[in-house]
């Protein structure tokens, strides 16, 4: 593919400013300028093909493709933000467009961090990451039940962006669809991808030692959830942003309730049921929900409690809930009657 020049970049930001979209084709051929021959040349500065002109264009660009994501726009053109860090080459115009999407961006534009077990993963890498429109690097992590994967793409968008496979154009966000998603609370110190990989080792069936570790109260509860998911036996997909604090897991439909109601149950919740038997003491309680991390915590007997904690409180909302419904149910047939 023919890479676009300057006056083809304006004419596809004049675009975007009247239109509010460009093609799935033209942003194809916007991010082409990510090739790595590029990179090496007409967006590095230390290259004799330097080109100063085209820069310029793509800072217009992105300056409007950044406009167009904090007035709730989606389309196209997010697929032209390049998402790699690499300092060989000028990559400060994407600033805007990076900073618009980790801040005003939907979750599903975000997430560009997929990690799955094994056998999953190979169902993704079969229909979508041997895509050369979907740049991604894969990371392999033997566990010590299953070995799972990270899937990393270089380029925004990767939940939605239209594959062409033998039965059509099939995005990873359709592919998911027999599943049902459940957000995440990250913590605001940290990117999303580091955190769910920490939970998703624990999901897998690593055991949490004694540490030291320094857990937040949220990367606490989110050891916690991990581990109780893992009690039983309920397999996920975890999805997380490298460059925000947007992540969420897919899980089965039917075990979607039981996920859900594990991850509403507050930390100062779990906190005060540790306290209450013994396990950490009123300060230690106070210093983790101020945000002081603590080397010491006792992480082994908390989690041990929050899962058992967990399998009570869970079981008891849903059926707090079920009886909520059919008593709704039966007011409204009484209701119908008069």
């Amino acid at each position: 593919m023919k890479h676009p020049d300057a006056r083809e970049i304006i004419e596809l930001t004049k675009k975007l400013e009247e239109q509010n979209d460009i093609t799935l084709e033209e942003a194809d051929r916007v991010f082409s300028l990510f090739s790595e021959n590029s990179r090496n040349t007409k967006l590095n500065i230390n290259s004799s093909k330097f080109d100063a002109g085209l820069i310029g264009a793509l800072e217009e660009w992105y300056k409007v493709v950044a406009e167009k994501i904090r007035e709730g726009k989606r389309g196209n053109f997010i697929f032209t933000v390049y998402l790699s860090h690499n300092r060989k080459f000028r990559s400060d115009f994407l600033y805007p467009a990076r900073r618009a999407l980790r801040e005003y961006g939907k979750p599903e534009d975000a997430y560009n961090v997929i990690i799955a077990d094994e056998k999953t993963h190979a169902s993704f890498s079969s229909l979508f990451f041997s895509s050369k429109n979907l740049p991604t690097y894969t990371l392999f992590f033997p566990g010590p039940y299953y070995n799972y994967c990270e899937t990393t793409s270089l380029r925004a968008g990767m939940f939605c962006y239209p594959i062409k496979t033998k039965k059509g154009h099939l995005t990873i966000s359709q592919f998911m669809k027999k599943l049902s998603p459940c957000p995440v609370p990250t913590p605001s110190r940290a990117m999303s991808r580091e955190f769910m990989e920490v939970f998703f080792n624990v999901a897998a069936g690593s055991k949490i030692t004694s540490g030291p570790w320094g857990f937040n109260e949220k990367e606490i509860l989110s050891v916690v959830v991990g581990s109780f998911m893992n009690y039983k036996k309920i397999p996920c997909i975890a999805v997380a942003s490298s460059y925000s604090q947007k992540a969420a897991i897919f899980v089965e439909k039917d075990k979607a309730p039981i996920v859900k109601e594990a991850w509403n149950i507050s930390i100062e919740e779990l906190m005060e049921n540790a306290l209450k038997n013994n396990i950490i003491n009123k300060k230690t309680m106070q210093n983790v929900l101020r945000g002081k991390p603590d080397e010491n915590f006792p992480i082994v007997e908390f989690v041990k409690m929050g899962i058992e904690y967990l399998e009570h409180m869970v079981q008891m909302k849903i059926k707090w809930k079920a009886e909520r419904e059919m008593v709704e149910d039966e007011e409204g047939w009484l209701e119908n009657i008069r």
